[in-house]
């Protein structure tokens, strides 16, 4: 089973420093301080690379405090995890760097550009991974252990690079890579918009494989949820025209390989669903 104990210490650890840090009106409930324990400790001890921090509504103040707290147990493994923040603190990952650069190795993630014209998905392509990504990943491989900061805040980045470094960052197969609208003599530096505008359409009406993956403990016990991505149709055939495995046995090899890091006794499940959405969210 997940590691108990560990995740109750993580518990702890934040009940105590929300509660002397934030008025009893902000404090998040005690379920989604649970919820953030167990996903934050899949981070500290390696089955994850990267957390997106957004259901829990805890300031980067408070988490700085949190990473401080946690550090001083050295059996959790939060040495080398740091809070990762957007330059307008708007979002903030939680990222284990040895994972996050072993994942980089494995060249596991897909960048597939978008444009307004991806109405079919048809038109989608590999990319190498963009240059300002890779600016900002080598910025995060540069910091050293055992001085890590407990948080980071990234520099501006356009919105379509910061997509792209999500979808590395929590190590999904596919990572969006939105390009904005092309306006003749328009020179790419100038294009500096982080409205999202220019991305409403993106993949409106294309068929996407919803996939929806969970660690399974026990029969007792409720499936924890650790990642829900979306990929067009056409894509996901291309890529499976290229392995012996489906994208779902790719997916559930991958962390299979992770359980013995839990330590857990379950197995991995994909839920798959096919849907269209009007705004592609991203």
């Amino acid at each position: 089973m997940m590691h108990h104990a560990s995740i109750d210490r993580i518990s702890a650890a934040t009940s105590n420093v929300v509660a002397s840090s934030l008025t009893k009106r902000d404090r998040p409930s005690p379920q989604k301080i649970r919820t953030f324990s167990e996903d934050i400790f899949l981070v500290a001890c390696g089955f994850r690379a990267g957390h997106l921090i957004d259901a829990i509504g805890i300031p980067v103040e408070t988490l700085e405090l949190l990473m401080n707290r946690l550090r001083k147990d050295n059996t959790l493994g939060f040495e080398t995890v740091i809070f990762l923040s957007t330059y307008d603190h708007s979002q903030t990952f939680a990222v284990k760097l040895p994972t996050l650069r072993t994942a980089i190795g494995d060249e596991w993630t897909t960048f597939i550009p978008l444009s307004p014209k991806s109405r079919t998905g048809s038109d989608t392509f590999e990319s190498a991974m963009p240059t300002s990504v890779e600016v900002a990943v080598a910025g995060l491989m540069s910091l050293e252990h055992p001085i890590l900061p407990v948080h980071c805040t990234l520099n501006k980045m356009d919105t379509g690079s910061l997509v792209a470094l999500a979808g590395l960052l929590l190590e999904y197969p596919v990572a969006y890579l939105p390009i904005p609208r092309a306006i003749p003599d328009l020179q790419p530096a100038a294009v500096d918009d982080d409205s999202g505008s220019d991305f409403d359409v993106l993949l409106s009406g294309v068929e996407m494989q919803i996939f929806s993956c969970e660690l399974n403990l026990s029969p007792t016990q409720a499936p924890h949820g650790f990642m829900k991505f979306s990929c067009p149709t056409v894509t996901v055939q291309v890529i499976e025209a290229r392995h012996e495995q489906s994208f779902t046995e790719q997916i559930i090899a991958r962390w299979n390989d992770r359980l013995s890091l839990v330590p857990a006794s379950g197995h991995i499940s994909v839920r798959t669903q096919t849907g269209t959405f009007e705004r592609l969210a991203l």
